[in-house]
Formats: C-alpha cells, sequence, structure tokens
C-alpha cells in the first residue's frame, strides 16, 4: 500500500477554527511546524502574508526524505526545501505496523501559533456574534441605533442571560433588542462542544438598519 496515502493534513488556518484532537500524529507534527518555522526563519507578518506549503517526508530516525515548498503563488522554493532536508527531526515509528510505509508526511501552511489562536479566537466571535443576532431586524430612518448588550452562553451554546451595558438612548431600540433576546432565552445560538469553561461571556453589539 502508498504511503503517500497516509497524509496528516493540518490545515490551521481553514473553516471552524476549532482544535484538532490531540494524537501521536497531532502532536508529533506540532512539533515538526515548530521547528520548520525556526529553520527557515519566517517572521508571523511574512506568514500571515505570504502562507508558506511544506510538504515533508521524514524518516522515522528523524531525516528528511523529500520536501516540497511552494510560496503563496505556487512556485517552488528550492533554497527553503535545502534548508529543511539539513535539518533532524524528532525520531518516531508513528507509521509501524499499519502497512503505510515508513515515512511520516506532513502537509502544512505555515502560520505563527500566536498568530494563529488571534485568528481563531476573532472567527469564533463573529460567528458567536451573527448566530445570536440571526434574525434580528430594526429600520430606523436616518438613524444609526446601536445599544451593546452583554450575554452569557453555556457549553451547549444556549442563551443563559444577557443585559443592556449601553442604551441607543432610544427606547423602542433598546426594548426591540431585549425582546428579540427575551424570545431566545435557553434557545441554542450555536454549538459549542469545544468550550473550555462552563459558560463563556461576551459582548454584542446590535445595530438599526
Amino acid at each position: 500500500m502508498n504511503y503517500k496515502k497516509y497524509f496528516l493534513v493540518i490545515t490551521l488556518i481553514i473553516c471552524l477554527g476549532l482544535p484538532v484532537s490531540a494524537s501521536p500524529y497531532t502532536d508529533y507534527c506540532e512539533k515538526v511546524v515548530n521547528q520548520m518555522i525556526e529553520v527557515l526563519g519566517f517572521s508571523d507578518d511574512y506568514l500571515l502574508n505570504y502562507p508558506v506549503r511544506v510538504d515533508v517526508e521524514i524518516m522515522p530516525d528523524g531525516s528528511v526524505k523529500n520536501v516540497y515548498i511552494r510560496d503563496y503563488m505556487g512556485r517552488r522554493q528550492v533554497k527553503w526545501e535545502n534548508k529543511i532536508l539539513d535539518t533532524t527531526f524528532p525520531s518516531h515509528n508513528l507509521m509501524k505496523g499499519i502497512g503505510g510505509g515508513p515515512a511520516v508526511s506532513v502537509v502544512e501552511r505555515l502560520i505563527k501559533k500566536s498568530e494563529l489562536k488571534r485568528m481563531e479566537q476573532e472567527k469564533f466571535l463573529f460567528n458567536l456574534r451573527s448566530a445570536l443576532m440571526d434574525g434580528f431586524s430594526y429600520h430606523a430612518k436616518n438613524q444609526n441605533l446601536k445599544a451593546k448588550v452583554r450575554y452569557t452562553v453555556d457549553k451547549m451554546g444556549r442563551l443563559r442571560n444577557y443585559e443592556l451595558v449601553e442604551s441607543s438612548g432610544n427606547t423602542s431600540f433598546d426594548n426591540a433588542v431585549l425582546k428579540f433576546l427575551d424570545n431566545r432565552q435557553n434557545y441554542t445560538v450555536m454549538y459549542l462542544p469545544n468550550l473550555q469553561t462552563e459558560t463563556y461571556t461576551d459582548t454584542v453589539t446590535f445595530r438599526s438598519k
């Protein structure tokens, strides 16, 4: 069986922003990715603006068999590839006994962890706030009304409590916001299976149209 079918694909800045489940594969690949970033010497800003795709096959003794590095335009970067080829990674036996060959292949779009966490948090908040406000509509001609609300959801993503912390100055608009949230009390705003705490509190701004 061709071991190349056993790619472990860690795509760090895609989709829903949920952490990958821990496993020997993911733990090992995290170490490899961190080492590759250090070897290549990329800055946070560079990796954010110019993602680098790396495909590297690492043998059980930590030596490298094949490396393919492409820049954000899809062009191969031989200079960078040579840097990785000269690197020794931690040894492993991850493929032993599963018929997939001796090498572990890591396909990665490199990005610094600090920036990844920030991006994941921003995406999480955007999705949560959008889900909470979904369906709210208030038309105020020639007015730009906004009211800030502090709200709490539980691990199941259900709206538990909320309060107005900054009035719009328009009682009708404020009441419309609170009535909208009244109807969503205990409603599942967004399923949060990976929430690390029992509840999560945030603030959101409702705006008129």
